[in-house]
């Protein structure tokens, strides 16, 4: 049986990691959440880390670190492509490696969570990843207001200063069909609402091959 990869893309506080978990209950699918793959390639002791400190002199792996990264990496050009350019194809080859190892093991989905798949700009600044776009079968494109992201970013402990700088760091998610459906999700509600659930179930049965 082969195993269907769907991205869940959206940008910080779109609610991404909440769909996810919902629609891998109801597949049943695997997560893999690409951020915390993002931190564990700069872990303390990793070469990346230890590249990232000398070239930016800030520590990947601390919180401090990270703010700093926002602050002052993230909104230079030059800077920002460095680190990306760094970490995203080492992001991308333990997702693949994780879908290599979920398919030998029978699971039917993987579900990749990330802001990256849907950034149309992403491939164009690092022809490496061009392969990338093959190992979607299907996209699943998670929106909210901004005011509900900014909410839900606040609520991580960081300043409402910190969390639109944050999101205006991202390219704003849209749908690119690279491979299979689209699927726009609307997660401006409460995360527990009947609305979003019955949203996702369609999805799954799109997913799923129960509808046509």
């Amino acid at each position: 049986m082969t195993m269907k990869v769907v991205a869940i893309a959206g940008g910080v506080g779109s609610g991404k990691s909440h769909v996810a978990k919902i629609l891998a209950g109801f597949l049943p699918a695997v997560v893999v959440d690409t951020d915390f793959i993002a931190k564990d390639v700069v872990r303390p002791g990793t070469e990346l880390h230890d590249e990232i400190f000398r070239k930016l002199s800030v520590d990947p792996s601390a919180p401090e670190g990270r703010a700093r990264i926002l602050a002052e990496v993230l909104p230079n050009p030059e800077r920002r492509t460095w680190l990306e350019g760094k970490i995203f194809p080492a992001v991308a080859e333990r997702v693949w490696s994780e879908r290599t190892r979920l398919q030998r093991k029978g699971v039917r989905f993987m579900l990749c969570e990330s802001a990256l798949f849907g950034d149309p700009t992403l491939i164009d600044r690092h022809p490496s990843l061009a392969d990338f776009k093959f190992l979607f079968d299907a996209h699943v494109f998670v929106e909210a207001d901004m005011a509900v992201r900014i909410k839900r970013v606040v609520s991580r402990n960081l300043t409402e200063e910190a969390a639109r700088l944050l999101i205006a760091t991202q390219t704003n998610v849209f749908p690119i069909r690279w491979a299979g459906a689209g699927h726009r999700v609307d997660s401006s509600g409460s995360l527990g609402d009947d609305a979003l659930r019955r949203c996702l179930l369609e999805v799954r049965d799109t997913l799923d091959g129960r509808t046509p």
